[in-house]
């Protein structure tokens, strides 16, 4: 169908633009995407559009962040939050495990402040984000952790894995916390 094809070019330009790193105007078509994704009605295509623009928002805030903008940072840092939480509520209604684990990785990574500064080139900058939710990066990898080897879905565990280490890096406490990573193979 021509909407098919009109969503497939939507998303293949979105991607193309965050590979770019444009990501306002990733944003832009992202939510053209989920215009199309209401339209239809497809819970799954709304679910993963939420993500997609959780994801983009996130490199947004990575942005502000590089360029000191704190009130833009704290938008987008809470904007991602939303939008990857409504992903994961979305997907837990469905009962789709897989895009629960998938999502569950997104909100842990965004979580993990430490992680978005160091992605931004900062040593330490997580002060422009206001709000904790840097203990819950760790339950939401051992949760996508826990899911995927209950569905046997070897593919998700490296994402899990190296979060669980970045996470510990930036706590300064990977030698004393890599019991519970051998613990949870």
């Amino acid at each position: 169908k021509d909407s098919d094809m009109i969503l497939h070019s939507y998303q293949n330009l979105s991607f193309a633009y965050s590979l770019a790193g444009n990501h306002k105007t990733e944003l832009q078509i992202d939510y053209k995407i989920a215009k199309m994704a209401f339209a239809s009605g497809d819970s799954n295509m709304i679910a993963r559009t939420y993500w997609r623009l959780g994801s983009a928002y996130a490199e947004i805030c990575k942005e502000a962040i590089r360029k000191g903008d704190s009130v833009n940072a704290d938008l987008t840092y809470d904007r991602a939050i939303m939008d990857d939480s409504i992903a994961l509520y979305i997907s837990e209604k469905l009962t789709d495990r897989q895009n629960i684990g998938v999502f569950l990785i997104a909100l842990a990574a965004i979580y993990d402040k430490c992680n978005l500064c160091e992605d931004s080139n900062l040593i330490i900058q997580s002060h422009y984000i206001n709000f904790d939710y840097f203990h819950q990066a760790e339950q939401n990898y051992f949760k996508a952790l826990q899911i995927y080897q209950q569905l046997n879905y070897k593919e998700g565990l490296p994402d899990c894995y190296s979060g669980l280490a970045l996470y510990y890096r930036n706590q300064g406490e990977l030698a004393n916390e890599s019991h519970k990573v051998i613990a949870a193979r």
